[in-house]
């Protein structure tokens, strides 16, 4: 992926007081992929790199790129646990930090975990001689690097380029990997979905090191020539004066970051004059976050799904209001869709299945190999392990994940239609519906509900009585917390839910049978 024909002294990335232009970055780039040759790293070597959203990521993830290193992206919440399974899987040649970042010695950190690593490189350090600071700036002047030059490419377009990790809301991580071919095939589909153009300019408060941050604030910004407004830790008053100074006009996160916006005492409608596109995914979007976000931002706001192994499947129109807010979209480009049942045959429009998909910026597997045999069909379609309904228009509404069926007597529950409607309560911040094991029914659904407020189960019942919901898909236990747990990039941890409802009934089940 290289700078396409804009102007050298364009500002192409934005980051607090740093205004790098195509010709810096490009600079920046070559220095770094220098570095890199000098110090041994050669094509196929990974280079993992856990940095915020930083300018030095992007210049980083495009050295990787250019020597033909595999970049190995790590969101900057990852700790021990994760890291140490990854990095072991992944095997790094180079691992790129910072010294510190939000109280956090990442130095300290990578030392526990990865204590073979043959080189550590960091970033913003104190002390120049450690870090990779001075390539970054263009200032290393050493001997090793001066005789260095960028040897020619002995790699292809269809080779490795990313390992990405996949969020693991439900088993251990697995590292997904992308090629430079498909990577570009998922830029330019999203950017003529979205109607990208070097006119624009991007707000990413998303972790550069997931795959949504990765394709806009890294890989869009060379391949369409937009400018990327980076936030390293999210500040929705920031946010909004970012709009503003710098005219933004689309933006990408997650519902979160919306409501953060919008619930703000300093936001305005002035503030967003110039947005265009507000869009959304990674996380649950209700129909009532895309109209709220329409009617006041004033711009085209939509739902988009996708997954760390086929990063933008589907994603919703600009010009039909209903299908953007009550749906997940359509395919971009020439993607495919299909909803099969569990003997993987196609079933009517309109029917809930496991979504599978083909698309020229699927992933080529997993590392471990032994997990691609559940991942693909026999005739090559991806599982994605959710449950979703393609209407007749072929539009998709995802509707949950098959671990998240809820099997109540026999009556299959997807706990997302409820969630959806009980999250509009008031008094309801956030809520996962999962199962609890019953002896009579095999299943029944608890919800866990996280709000400060004494909400019984009843109200709970009867507000989602009043939104028709059919009675068997009525939550039958309600868990109050102020918070409910979650991964690294802000996804309910269902599993660990589950868990919890189930040592619960377990003790609740042995009392009963003590006192009986």
């Amino acid at each position: 992926l290289l700078p396409g024909p804009f102007a050298s002294d364009d500002v192409v990335i934005v980051d607090g007081a740093t205004r790098l232009t195509f010709a810096q970055l490009d600079c920046a780039v070559s220095a770094v992929a220098r570095r890199f040759v000098a110090d041994g790293i050669v094509p196929g070597s990974v280079i993992a790199m856990q940095l915020p959203n930083w300018w030095e990521a992007v210049v980083v993830s495009h050295a990787a790129f250019r020597i033909g290193a595999i970049l190995n992206p790590l969101l900057p919440a990852l700790r021990e646990n994760e890291l140490t399974l990854i990095n072991a899987q992944a095997k790094p040649s180079a691992i790129v930090i910072p010294r510190g970042f939000r109280d956090v010695d990442y130095h300290a950190l990578h030392a526990s975990v990865t204590p073979t690593a043959p080189i550590v490189y960091l970033v913003r350090d104190v002390d120049p001689a450690a870090s990779l600071d001075a390539a970054l700036a263009g200032t290393d002047t050493t001997d090793a690097l001066a005789a260095t030059g960028l040897p020619p490419a002995t790699w292809t377009a269809d080779d490795p380029c990313l390992l990405l990790y996949t969020s693991g809301t439900s088993s251990a991580p697995k590292g997904a990997i992308h090629t430079h071919n498909a990577l570009l095939a998922e830029v330019r589909g999203l950017s003529a979905a979205h109607v990208m153009s070097h006119d624009d300019v991007l707000l990413l408060p998303m972790p550069v090191t997931h795959i949504g941050g990765m394709v806009y604030g890294v890989l869009m910004p060379l391949v369409v020539g937009l400018r990327c407004v980076f936030l390293d830790v999210w500040d929705a008053a920031r946010a909004i004066e970012l709009l503003e100074e710098e005219a933004v006009t689309v933006e990408i996160g997650m519902p979160v970051f919306l409501r953060g916006m919008l619930d703000h005492p300093t936001f305005r409608v002035e503030a967003a004059r110039t947005m265009r596109l507000f869009s959304m995914g990674g996380a649950r979007v209700t129909p009532a976050d895309v109209e709220e976000a329409t009617a006041r931002l004033g711009c085209w706001c939509k739902r988009s799904y996708g997954l760390t192994e086929l990063p933008t499947l589907t994603t919703g129109p600009a010009d039909d209001v209903t299908h953007r807010a009550t749906t997940d979209g359509r395919p971009i480009g020439p993607s495919r869709i299909r909803i099969v049942d569990e003997n993987h045959r196609d079933v009517p429009a309109g029917a809930s299945g496991e979504i599978i998909c083909q698309a020229p910026e699927l992933f080529a597997g997993y590392l471990d190999a032994a997990l691609n045999d559940d991942a693909f069909t026999d005739d090559g379609w991806f599982r994605t392990g959710d449950l979703g309904i393609l209407d007749a228009e072929g539009f998709l509404s995802v509707t949950g994940r098959l671990k998240d069926i809820i099997i109540r007597g026999g009556e299959n529950i997807s706990p997302k239609e409820v969630e959806d409607l009980l999250v509009t309560h008031p008094w309801v911040h956030d809520v996962a519906i999962v199962a609890m094991p019953d002896r009579m029914f095999g299943e029944r659904s608890c919800a866990f509900v996280q709000t400060e407020a004494p909400l019984t189960l009843d109200q709970v019942v009867a507000f989602l009585r009043e939104h028709h919901v059919a009675p068997y898909k009525l939550p039958e236990r309600l868990e109050l917390r102020t918070d409910l747990p979650r991964n690294t990039t802000g996804k309910l941890r269902k599993d660990l839910m589950r868990a919890e409802i189930a040592a619960i009934v377990e003790r609740e089940g042995a009392t009963v049978a003590t006192q009986t």
